[in-house]
């Protein structure tokens, strides 16, 4: 958020965070699955694209069948839209639970040293310099 930080969450982290779960649960699932996926280099399964795909489908035909119910005037549109809504909020929440156990079970092998860094994290090895300049035993990129 762009405002984070600048109300002293420091302080009191325990209330920011009931906060956060409360008000923001949606956001707050969501933005910790993308800083531990980023931070520990992990994609999503194709379960996880599937599901993902589902639930942007069943918002966006629920905003379709609420815009043609106002615009009609028609309440089984709506009625539709509304209850295509209630289906995806469901989805979701079953869907939160499974990614917040992903969560609990990364960083327990982040904190128990049992996540391994993928090799192209490491830093580079020795590189030794030649008399021509050039970077590594076969480079030919400086000559």
């Amino acid at each position: 958020m762009p405002c984070s930080g600048c109300f002293q969450e420091q302080k009191c982290p325990e209330l920011c965070l009931a906060l956060e779960t409360t008000l923001c649960f949606a956001n707050s699932v969501v933005s910790t699955r993308y800083l531990l996926q980023d931070s520990m280099i992990i994609q999503n399964t194709e379960c996880d694209n599937c599901l993902v795909g589902f639930l942007v489908c069943m918002e966006q035909l629920a905003c379709i069948f609420r815009c043609a119910g106002e615009i009609s005037g028609s309440p089984a549109l709506e009625e539709a839209g509304i209850l295509l809504t209630l289906g995806a909020d469901c989805t979701y929440c079953s869907v939160c639970s499974c990614m917040q156990t992903q969560h609990k079970l990364q960083m327990d092998a982040r904190d128990e040293g049992r996540y391994v860094a993928p090799a192209f994290m490491a830093p580079p090895g020795m590189q030794i310099m030649d008399g021509y300049g050039a970077v590594g035993p076969q480079s030919g990129m400086y000559r």
